[in-house]
């Protein structure tokens, strides 16, 4: 409601009065008892409306009074609710940073203890990889070895045999008087062609136990191919 309308009662009361001009004395015949009756009935009559008019102005300013502080009242709860509720967000931001910091601590020391692990298994697959190394070539050349001793026995065998041959030829003529040695010589031959037979058995499985090493060597050098090529990507 505008103030201006209703600043104060004397003023309402004043442009009532102003909006009823009256003649103090007014002019008319007193002896007519008629006619001086009406003027006092209208007179009072707006006397009383004069009266109402003031209660209505003075009940209007009391409103009035009271809506001001029914809303100062509202205005001062909603500045205490935006307080609170300020106060109560700048809490949960205090929460909400902590939080955070923690957490970005807590990543910070798993991310440390991961790239440790990390790096102690790369230098443990690296060792790794490089034992079997060791271990496939000293493998290879133990086995390399082996097969050329091997081999050198039964060339000497067979140059023995060989001989043992050529021996046997020559004393042929001979065989009625060198019956007995002719006889020795060939059961020593028989002995060094079990000799022969068992070298050629073990030349068999030392060839089978090449493969199986061959194999293997394979195989570990394809794992350490696997190895080298995840720790390359890692």
């Amino acid at each position: 409601m505008d103030e201006s309308s209703y600043s104060s009662s004397d003023l309402r009361v004043s442009d009532l009065e102003s909006h009823y001009e009256f003649d103090e004395e007014p002019d008319f015949d007193y002896e007519d008892d008629s006619l001086h009756r009406h003027f006092v009935e209208k007179m009072q009559n707006l006397d009383s409306e004069i009266k109402q008019l003031k209660l209505n102005i003075r009940h209007l300013e009391h409103d009035k009074e009271d809506t001001n502080l029914d809303l100062k009242t509202e205005y001062r709860e909603i500045c205490d609710e935006i307080d609170r509720i300020t106060l109560k967000k700048k809490q949960k931001d205090q929460e909400y940073e902590f939080l955070k910091q923690q957490q970005e601590k807590q990543y910070k020391n798993e991310e440390e203890t991961l790239r440790t692990q990390y790096n102690d298994n790369m230098q443990n697959l690296k060792a790794t990889i490089n034992a079997n190394k060791a271990k496939t070539y000293e493998l290879k050349q133990a086995t390399s070895d082996t097969k050329i001793k091997y081999q050198e026995k039964i060339n000497k065998l067979n140059l023995a045999i060989a001989d043992l041959d050529e021996k046997a030829i020559s004393y042929r003529d001979e065989e009625s008087r060198l019956t007995e040695k002719r006889g020795a010589l060939l059961n020593q031959q028989k002995q060094l062609k079990a000799l022969l037979e068992k070298a050629i058995e073990e030349n068999h499985q030392l060839e089978e136990t090449h493969r199986k090493a061959s194999r293997k060597h394979e195989r570990i050098a394809n794992e350490v191919k696997e190895l080298e090529y995840s720790a390359a990507y890692f």
